[in-house]
């Protein structure tokens, strides 16, 4: 990993249905404008600075990127946005990570 550029990395998702998809980064930070692909990624964390690493990094790979720090605003921004992907710490103060994955997942 030189210099930490341009990192491929991989999130297995899985959707209501069961099903599973990989969604990937290209490790280019071309690859995906020049195929036209993107995805809305929602981070999730109480930590400032990890918002601020995951933003930086998921916008490098030229995703669309929305932060949230807390449980009820990930809920707030979820439902205004309508990310593809959420990256949601678990461990949060107040409403935890499970508890918010628990409210997006009974949103129709």
């Amino acid at each position: 990993m030189p210099g930490g550029r341009h990192t491929p990395f991989t999130a297995l998702l899985q959707n209501r249905q069961g099903e599973t998809a990989a969604l990937r980064s290209a490790g280019c930070p071309h690859g995906l404008a020049r195929r036209g692909m993107t995805a809305r990624i929602l981070v999730v964390d109480d930590i400032a600075a990890n918002l601020r690493l995951l933003e930086a990094k998921l916008l490098h790979e030229y995703y669309e990127v929305s932060v949230a720090s807390s449980g009820p605003e990930a809920l707030a921004v979820a439902q205004s946005w309508s990310p593809d992907v959420v990256l949601l710490d678990v461990m949060m103060p107040g409403m935890d990570g499970y508890e918010v994955c628990r409210r997006l997942k009974a949103q129709p």
